[in-house]
């Protein structure tokens, strides 16, 4: 609880919120503005829609609006995703000299190692003490996150 009292405005009623109210109103406030936000995202993707519609017909992408500015999206055209590591495989086999270069592999597919901390292994590590801890304690970074609160309406 705040010790300052605040008010704020609810964007689109303009109603006055104190921070102060009591926990009904407050729950109220933020399940309503939770509805609106579902109504908005709802409104908003039917327009999306009607705008792609209209561009798709015009095979047009960017629309300029005269003292708006511009509308943009992709074409409809897929995207061609492949399977990396089955392609890499595939192409090292066509390496040689009547075929194509390993480095012509390499511009194709991309080797990304990556690794990924697990808490277990962690926690595990840090109980060692000493070196080890230390060791693992050095490279963590302390990270506030976003935290949101349901409103569950019985």
């Amino acid at each position: 609880m705040s010790t300052d009292v605040v008010t704020i405005r609810i964007p689109l009623t303009g109603e006055q919120l104190s921070l102060d109210a009591p926990d009904a109103d407050l729950a109220l406030a933020l399940d309503s503005i939770r509805t609106l936000e579902g109504q908005l995202r709802d409104v908003k993707s039917a327009i999306s829609r009607e705008w792609l519609a209209r561009m798709d017909a015009s095979a047009a992408w960017t629309v300029h609006i005269a003292g708006f500015g511009k509308i943009v999206a992709p074409s409809p055209k897929p995207t061609i995703e492949y399977d990396g590591p089955g392609l890499r495989e595939a192409l090292l086999d066509l390496v040689g000299p009547d075929g194509i270069t390993i480095a012509a592999v390499d511009a194709a597919v991309e080797t990304v190692v990556t690794y990924e901390p697990r808490a277990r292994g962690i926690t595990a590590l840090l109980r060692l003490g000493g070196r080890v801890a230390a060791t693992v304690a050095a490279f963590g970074t302390e990270v506030e996150k976003t935290r949101y609160v349901a409103v569950k309406r019985s």
